[in-house]
Order: structure tokens, then sequence, then C-alpha cells
């Protein structure tokens, strides 16, 4: 992997940071099947609990990672999460730093509101890219993502946002991994009381939207605190050596966060809208593409009703 797909990778496994799964690109999250430990199932149906209850959340994560070819780097992120009255997302605002080993860096920032998405990047390999995703493309995305059961979606990271306490996450290990609780001795993490899971990845193919240039983990380890289940670590691992690392330093929830205090210091410029952008707007039509195809299929199966086989853009 060259040094450009590497900043690029990177840019964008920032941009899902909050969203990580082993993969800088993961499927949506299932609950936990039957044969695991019920533990799970109750981890995360108590986060859920939790999650709707809550007004807003604040994340601060740092990860470790190694990249193929030897490059390693480090993120530090922060996610806001503003929950609207009726338990949807009103408001949601990501930023992470990424730093590689030989001091190569860069910056992402992203704002998701009921009006769209903006996205700030400071790239070392594109430079600046400020883009808008307006509302009307940010429905046909999360419509892709419904479809095509996704959550690694181009200019969305909603997977932790969406589940900031880390309820998807457990779920989603839980399904590609075969998770157990650890040693009894694993029952801390910091002087945190809590429980270590882990397990190997299950065997099977490989899941749609994997990037196939970032090797998979072959066993999970993480850790939820207690008492609400929430996971504060998360480490993988490829043939005995960490891969990646990812940690919760702050985890703040229901501070005071207005919906104005969610926007970008644009500096008096205007975003480029994402159309005009092509290495996102690219991602973005192949995405909708395969929902559309996987759509029709799944109506004449009829595991979907007809008025969702199109984009809502594309519905009368």
């Amino acid at each position: 992997m060259n040094r450009t797909a590497s900043v690029f990778s990177v840019g964008l496994f920032c941009l899902c940071l909050c969203a990580a799964a082993g993969r800088t690109q993961e499927p949506a999250a299932k609950a936990p099947d039957a044969a695991q430990d019920p533990v799970l199932g109750e981890i995360v149906a108590r986060l859920q609990k939790a999650e709707a209850a809550a007004k807003t959340v604040r994340l601060e994560l740092a990860t470790e990672g190694h990249m193929p070819g030897g490059l390693d780097f480090r993120t530090h992120a922060v996610l806001r999460v503003l929950n609207a009255a009726q338990g949807g997302m009103a408001a949601v605002q990501s930023s992470a730093e990424y730093t590689f080993a030989d001091g190569l860096t860069g910056r992402i920032e992203t704002v998701k509101t009921p009006d769209g998405v903006l996205i700030n990047e400071q790239n070392p390999t594109f430079g600046e890219v400020f883009v808008r995703i307006d509302k009307s493309i940010v429905a046909d995305i999360e419509w892709a993502g419904r479809v095509l059961q996704r959550t690694d979606l181009p200019g969305l990271a909603d997977m932790r946002a969406a589940a900031p306490l880390g309820s998807a996450m457990v779920a989603d290990l839980a399904r590609r991994y075969a998770l157990r609780p650890l040693g009894s001795d694993r029952n801390a993490r910091n002087g945190q009381p809590g429980r270590w899971y882990g397990g190997d990845r299950r065997p099977g193919p490989g899941i749609e939207g994997e990037d196939p240039d970032v090797p998979l983990a072959d066993h999970v380890e993480l850790f939820c605190r207690e008492p609400d289940g929430a996971v504060l670590e998360i480490v993988y691992l490829q043939a005995g050596k960490v891969a990646q690392r990812i940690a919760v330093d702050q985890l703040v929830v229901d501070e005071p966060m207005p919906l104005e205090s969610f926007k970008l210091d644009d500096k008096g410029k205007r975003p480029l809208p994402v159309k005009e952008h092509p290495p996102m707007w690219q991602q973005i039509e192949e995405l909708l593409q395969r929902a559309e195809a996987q759509a029709a299929d799944a109506v004449q199966r009829k595991e979907l009703p007809p008025e969702d086989a199109l984009p809502p853009s594309k519905r009368k």
C-alpha cells in the first residue's frame, strides 16, 4: 500500500473512528446469537436502554494501529452526540487527528445536523478538503446503509454516534468473534471495575465493504465497565500481536450541549458540494448503486416493502 493510499485510508478510518470494529470499514451490528454468552446479550440490552435515556454523550478516544507495509499511526478523536427529544440523534460532531510514525499528520472534523453534513479535512496528501453533503443526499446514504446493513457510510460515522456507550460494538463483535468472558483475574482496567471479553474470529468469508488492503484481526478483546457495561477499550490482534487498540479516555453523559454548539470553524470559506469532490462522490455513487441492486432483489423476495426499493430522492 503506497503512502497516498495509506493517508486516504487513515483519513477514512478517522472519519469512522467511533464506529471502529477491527477494520476501517464494518457492516451493521446485529444482536449476539443464542450461542453467545447470555451476559453479552444482557450488556447490549442494558447499554441500549442507557443510550436511549442519555440526552448528550461526549467521548474522547485514542487509537494506535498498524497499516500494511509497516506504517504505524496514532489518532485522537472526540465525539459529541446530542439526542433529539424523540430519541433520535439531533446532532453529531466528531474530530480526529492522526499521526504517522514518520511525523506526517492530518486532521478531519465532521458535523451532522438536520441540515446535512459538513466535513473539513487537513490531509497531508490532498491538502484541505471542505465538503458539504446536502440533507437529501444524507437521507439516500442512510437508506443505503439500512439496505446493505452497513454503517461504514461515506461521510457519515454513525455506529458509535448512534450507540455511544458501545451497544452496537458489542453486538457486532459478538457476531463476528466467538466472545467469552476472560479469566476471573481480568476484572478491571486502570482501576475501573468491569469485565474483559475475548475470542477468535468466527470462520467464514469476508464481509461486504471490508477493505482488502487492511488485514483482518484474528482475535479481539474488549473491556466493559461496571455498572453500565460501557465499552472502554477494544484490542484487535493478528497472530498474537496488537494490530489496533482503541481506548476511551473520557466518557461524559448529560453535560450541557446546545444544538448551536455543533458547528465548524469555516474561516469564512464556502464548502464544496460533495458532487464536486470526486473521491467521496464516487464512493457515494457506488454505495447507492449497490444498495439499489440489493433492494430490487429484496423486494422480489418480499424481504423489503416496494416503497423502500429506491432511495428517498428517487421516490415520487
